[in-house]
């Protein structure tokens, strides 16, 4: 619950908000003269001055500190002509003056006029949900400046039917659309696929991007056939600054503070002595050295102190972003844009989470082990944007657009584990002890040139070079023991421990991209008697080559024994010096195991990938019917080589290769019985590549000890999409939308087990995913409300382990066994009834991340008089997800939760001050596992229900807030 304090703190801060000083201001109302609707964001400017004014929810206006004299004031909004009128101030007061614009048409415009779309405005926003051809949903840049958010992962939640998947530390990092997992959704930046840092996968990290940088949000539903067709769930389309049609300075600056570190240390770790690629092979080592000399070795490449830990009071968070741009010329030909962000952000969780297996006589939960941990997370996050235009003649336009985004992430974690033993519950307790940094960054560069040849035809093309890198150097992990613990006494010397390895890994990814596309468009009108066909056809081309190359090595050290022939057991390990939090390990003697690292590493690959995609559609337009209906051609080649090893006998495939072609159509319906109506039916084919870690058939030992073996002949995922929804536009910026849609997979992806504790991916037969969505926006004077739910459900069949004791009365799961191993045992003589044995079944349930529902709610307030916007957001998940177990029936699933969010900026004159806050309820992720826990007769710790479920595990955040000041000059 939100404490005393925090409510009084609150309290100042609305009370600082309202207070304004009395001046000579200018007020009144800005409208459509057609609709008489408030146009939100219009931009009005006294002439020869630096005073203005945007219209608030309410369409008002207040423009302060205008002296006596005679002024011009001009209104402008997209879509409209502009206004102005003179007026004369005379003395001290209030002078009142309303605006009424008229509509410009702006019907086929976009497709002949390269002035820059107004990507900031919420009615620009409304105007192109209204005009896309399929579903889409938009934010602008005006509500993402008030939004609590501060990268696109946190804030893209907030949009209909999309959620997070959310890793350790809170800070999401991929799009579940529509319940479609990340792997069927894709990433562009100004309409350019870009590559990923991840190791493994295709999909983009968006907590990466920095939400100040971003002009428009867009999330794409459907794909029409002129768009990247791998994005079965959607497309996320980050739209980067645009330069302004005049001078433009912002700044911004805030401190914060997350309140998790109010009752905690954060755990520091040196990163300045860590090695920044791996040594390689240490030629310099020989096991006929002695003791210091290969001590001295170790500490030369692995340097002991990166594992030194402190304690320590954890660092403000620190935001900064600047902006300028401006368009040039007499004609304003030139435009160019800079924009630069900088967050410095300290986080962290506390979790308790149990290991959970299957119990294999009854089919419950048992479990062994009971972890708590707390991470300690600081975050640099670095994004760069700048974008140039140029307006050759009215006919032609080239830009050129280059961005770069870095996230450096420290992470130290301090670990509890708890072993349990059955009966007796003498336990041992282990620590870990576990630091990383990791820098990713991706840089990409556009051209562009947009074309206007004659009257009708439009050619646009764009050639990009994009890179996407992670480092992951020197990450340690090591193991400290106090044995002979009981629940009673505590007792024993904290050790490094020899049973568990000291490991220090080194990754190294990139995956670079070169595109190039091109459309043409050509506009047509065909006389049809009194009705006339508009015709709009297009035509484009796509070539992707991607390289991408993935580093991995390993060394292993254990602690040298206190006697001469450092043998084991009997014998004493080294004490850890000091607290466990705060110790050292630098008088440990380490013996290195590998001197070579790791030859034939199972993550060390590269893969080179061409895609030719080729499309034809046309929009055609004939009374109150839109009718868009086209073909997609796409052509991957993949190639992947790799040095990993089965086992140290049998080497596995180092090369393979694989091509395919798609051919995917669409066909799109909009019937438009008014202006203010749309009503859309459609149907289309989207596609999903595998991952590289599912691709490469090496074989990768996750953190729980299972194995995973990639399947080089392994297909992608097609789906049939099709959406219904009902558009209603009451105003300029308000929506009522009701949406269902369905989608049915064929080669679904997931994994299967195939013998030996391994598990590889394989296609199944297919997946069904169905829904609804809601949403609903409105403005009413100065207050705004924006509500969306969705209800989401899918269904795909997996195969799962299933343990339990053969009896006669359990022959029939004999039949159920897909893989007929049971059967052949049986037949064989070697399992019998009486005897413990498992079997492959194959489980219906949900895809993997799908949220059943999602419901976002939010209250604006807009006071343009004394310049004050608040934003409350409430966000809610139902349950989903989040673990495919490899046992039937032990999925972990996340508990539905209520998330707040709080936003208020309060401006004077230039100057804005803002409060943000996220997470005000402190509210915790949880997870459990829908099977009752086995009868130990004794209570386990967190298990508060164990007759009905199995806790897993529980992640709490604390509170993030922030304070800040703008800075506008236009």
């Amino acid at each position: 619950m939100i404490t005393s304090k925090w409510l009084l703190l609150f309290l100042f801060f609305v009370l600082f908000l309202n207070y304004s000083a009395f001046s000579i201001d200018i007020t009144g109302s800005i409208r459509s003269k057609q609709t008489k609707h408030p146009l939100v964001g219009a931009n009005i400017r006294v002439e020869g001055t630096n005073l203005g004014a945007i219209a608030g929810l309410n369409g008002s206006y207040r423009i302060r500190d205008l002296k006596p004299g005679e002024y011009t004031l001009k209104v402008t909004y997209v879509g409209y002509e502009p206004g102005s009128q003179q007026i004369t101030v005379k003395g001290v007061g209030l002078a009142n003056i309303d605006f009424e614009l008229e509509e410009r048409s702006v019907e086929g415009d976009e497709i002949f006029v390269f002035a820059d779309k107004d990507i900031s405005s919420e009615e620009g926003a409304r105007a192109s949900e209204k005009m896309n051809i399929g579903v889409s949903n938009i934010m602008t840049s005006s509500v993402i400046s008030v939004s609590p958010d501060i990268t696109v992962s946190t804030l893209i939640q907030k949009m209909p039917g999309v959620s997070i998947e959310e890793e350790g530390s809170n800070e999401g990092s991929y799009a579940i659309i529509r319940g479609m997992d990340k792997r069927y959704n894709n990433t562009l930046v100004n309409g350019i696929k870009i590559p990923s840092p991840d190791p493994k996968n295709r999909f983009v990290p968006l907590d990466i991007f920095p939400s100040d940088l971003i002009g428009r949000l867009e999330v794409f539903k459907s794909v029409t056939p002129d768009m990247e067709a791998d994005a079965i769930g959607g497309t996320v389309n980050l739209i980067m600054k645009n330069a302004p049609n005049d001078f433009l300075v912002q700044a911004n600056a805030a401190v914060g503070y997350n309140d998790l570190f109010l009752d905690r240390d954060y755990l520091w770790f040196n990163t300045s002595v860590q090695s920044s690629r791996s040594p390689g092979n240490i030629t310099d080592w020989n096991e006929n050295l002695g003791k210091q000399e290969k001590y001295d070795i170790v500490n030369k490449y692995f340097p002991l102190q990166a594992s030194v830990f402190e304690n320590r009071t954890a660092h403000p968070n620190a935001i900064a972003g600047f902006t300028i741009g401006d368009r040039f010329g007499r004609d304003k030909q030139f435009g160019a844009i800079l924009a630069l962000s900088y967050q410095s952000i300290t986080r962290g969780q506390n979790s308790a989470s149990s290991n959970i297996d299957p119990e294999r006589e009854s089919g419950l939960t048992t479990l062994d082990n009971v972890y708590v941990r707390e991470n300690s997370i600081h975050d640099t996050r670095i994004g760069v944007h700048n974008k140039l235009d140029y307006n050759i003649n009215p006919n032609h336009r080239i830009s050129l657009y280059n961005a770069f985004m870095h996230l450096s992430q420290n992470e130290a974690w301090y670990l509890i584990d708890s072993s349990y033993f059955r009966l007796s519950f003498v336990r041992t307790v282990d620590y870990e002890l576990f630091s990383q940094q990791i820098d990713q960054n991706i840089y990409n560069s556009t051209v562009r040139g947009d074309h206007y040849f004659g009257k009708n035809h439009v050619l646009d093309w764009s050639l990009s070079y994009a890179l996407a890198t992670r480092n992951q150097p020197d990450r340690a992990t090591m193991r400290l023991n106090r044995k002979d613990v009981n629940d009673l006494n505590v007792h024993g010397d904290i050790k490094v421990d020899y049973d568990y390895q000291y490991v220090r890994e080194f990754t190294y990814n990139s995956d670079q991209d070169i595109n190039f596309l091109t459309n043409l468009k050509q506009l047509s009108f065909i006389s049809l008697g009194t009705a006339e066909l508009r015709l709009e056809n297009k035509i484009g081309a796509l070539v992707r080559y991607k390289n991408r190359e993935n580093f991995y090595d390993q060394y292993t050290f254990r602690p040298y024994l206190n006697n001469s022939q450092n043998e084991y057991p009997g014998n004493q390990e080294y004490v850890y010096q000091g607290d466990v939090r705060n110790g050292d390990i630098r008088n440990t003697f380490f013996r290195l195991f590998n001197p070579n690292g790791s030859t034939g590493s199972t993550n060390e690959y590269t893969i080179n990938e061409l895609v030719g995609a080729a499309f034809f559609q046309s929009k055609g337009r004939i009374g109150d019917f839109e009718i868009t209906a086209g073909v997609r051609a796409e052509y991957t080649d993949i190639a992947f080589e790799t040095a990993a090893y089965r086992g140290p006998q049998s080497p596995a495939n180092t090369k393979g290769s694989q091509d395919y072609l798609n051919i995917l159509p669409g066909v799109f319906i909009k019937y438009m019985p008014n202006r203010k109506t749309n009503w859309r039916l459609s149907y289309n084919q989207a596609l999903a590549r595998p991952s590289f870690y599912e691709f490469v058939p090496a074989i990768e030992i996750n953190s729980d000890g299972e194995k995973f073996q990639g399947n080089p002949n392994i297909k992608n995922t097609v789906a049939d999409n099709f959406d219904l929804r009902y558009e209603y536009y009451p105003s300029a910026l308000d929506k009522i939308f009701v949406g269902v849609f369905y989608k049915h997979l064929t080669n679904p992806i997931e994994r299967a087990y195939i013998g030996g504790g391994t598990f590889t991916f394989e296609n199944f037969d297919e997946a069904n995913n169905y829904g609804v969505e809601l949403e609903f926006t409105k403005y009413i004077s100065q207050i705004g409300f924006r509500i969306n739910y969705s209800y989401t459900s899918s269904e795909i069949e997996s195969q799962k382990r299933f343990f339990f004791r053969l009896t006669e009365e359990n022959l029939y799961l004999v039949d159920m066994d897909v893989s007929g191993r049971l059967r052949q045992d049986i037949e064989a003589g070697t399992v019998k009834v009486g005897d413990l044995t498992n079997i492959i079944r194959n489980e219906t349930r949900p895809l993997q991340g799908q949220t059943d529902h999602l419901f976002n709610f939010s209250i604006l307030y807009k006071n343009q008089e004394i310049g004050l916007d608040a934003q409350v957001d409430l966000n809610y998940q139902g349950e989903r997800i989040v673990f495919v177990a490899p046992e039937y029936k032990l999925d972990w699933w996340q508990r539905p939760q209520i998330n707040l969010d709080f936003s208020a900026e309060k401006q004077f004159g230039k100057y804005t001050l803002y409060f943000k806050s996220r997470n005000l309820l402190d509210t915790p992720r949880e997870f459990y596992v829908k099977r009752p826990l086995v009868d130990l007769g004794v209570d386990m710790p967190f298990q508060d229900n164990p007759r009905e479920e199995t806790f897993a595990r529980r992640n709490i955040f604390g509170r993030n807030m922030q304070i800040g000041i703008k800075y506008l000059f236009n």
